[in-house]
């Protein structure tokens, strides 16, 4: 009996100062906010990885992307990293040899680097590597530059440290707000809609068709978001956008913009549906895709109710009854 009481006490002793080890020097922070009162002054984003690097610069109130490419950027992306980092915590060491690096994916070669900076002109002040995730979705390895140790870190998730370039663009099509939009022109083949925004709402110019036809027909150019990016080398000569599908000429609030449709992308499977199409606005300098789905949807729209309208290659013919216009 003594003896299973001494075996009970000694197991009982040896959870006891594991579960101490494991919070004293895994798991218990060690007060380290390095980025607690930074957050809103952030005006730069530095992201290096092994797919390459991206950096994200907030002119204004709103972030652009200047690498890999030109363009606009999700400004809430952009902001969900920065709140993210603003509530790391950084523990106690739990490595020491660099030898060690590659079990916490910590290395140069697979580590990500993020920098922040701040104030004008900018100065850096943040800079770390991220490894792998520790212990729990939302724990991470650190190691700060031209130090050796490694860090548990809690408060961020690898996955904020590992997006894309493709994640930081912004998918909204068009820039002027809806609420500033005052007329709009479609242009479908040979023929044009001109919408009209009064102090009654929406409607079409020289139509018989309804304000809430028209207003539907608003919502759905700016429920239209942006699929994604062709590669690089892609020729706009395969765009189509010399004999658009749809051609959108949107103005208000002293502000105007152009929104063309061009031609489907070639799917890469053959007998493969077309999935996307090519588009471009005025005042972006990258071409993008539109789901297709979505795209059929505003057709649909634009012929009216009982249309009979389909799709023929590089050509698009939509025929209504007389409520066509």
């Amino acid at each position: 009996m003594l003896k299973r009481l001494g075996v009970l006490a000694a197991i009982l002793l040896a959870l006891c100062l594991a579960i101490i080890y494991f919070f004293s020097h895994s798991w218990a922070p060690a007060g380290k906010a390095p980025l607690a009162k930074i957050g809103n002054t952030v005006n730069g984003i530095g992201i290096s990885g092994p797919s390459g690097r991206i950096t994200l610069r907030k002119n204004k109130s709103a972030w652009v992307m200047t690498s890999p490419v030109d363009d606009l950027a999700d400004s809430e992306a952009c902001g969900e990293l920065i709140k993210s980092l603003s509530g790391l915590t950084v523990g106690e060491s739990v490595a020491e040899n660099p030898a060690s690096y590659p079990q916490y994916d910590i290395e140069d070669a697979s580590a990500t680097r993020v920098t922040l900076s701040a104030g004008s002109p900018p100065k850096t002040v943040f800079d770390a590597y991220f490894g792998k995730t520790a212990i729990g979705f939302n724990s991470i390895y650190l190691r700060w530059p031209d130090q050796k140790p490694v860090y548990l870190a809690e408060g961020l998730s690898r996955y904020m440290v590992s997006k894309t370039a493709s994640d930081y663009r912004d998918r909204e099509v068009f820039s002027v707000p809806q609420d500033s939009a005052a007329a709009v022109d479609v242009s479908l083949g040979r023929a044009l809609y001109t919408l009209e925004k009064s102090s009654s709402g929406w409607t079409f110019k020289a139509s018989k068709r309804t304000p809430q036809e028209a207003s539907d027909l608003v919502d759905d150019l700016y429920s239209l978001r942006i699929a994604d990016f062709p590669p690089p080398q892609t020729l706009k000569s395969e765009m189509g956008f010399s004999r658009p599908l749809i051609s959108v000429a949107l103005s208000g609030g002293g502000e105007k913009e152009a929104l063309v449709v061009g031609h489907p992308v070639k799917p890469a499977m053959k007998k493969q549906p077309p999935a996307y199409d090519y588009a471009e606005v005025s005042d972006r300098d990258s071409a993008f895709y539109l789901n297709v789905y979505d795209v059929n949807a505003l057709l649909r729209r634009l012929a009216g109710p009982k249309p009979v309208w389909h799709r023929v290659a590089k050509k698009t013919t939509i025929a209504a009854k007389k409520n066509r216009r």
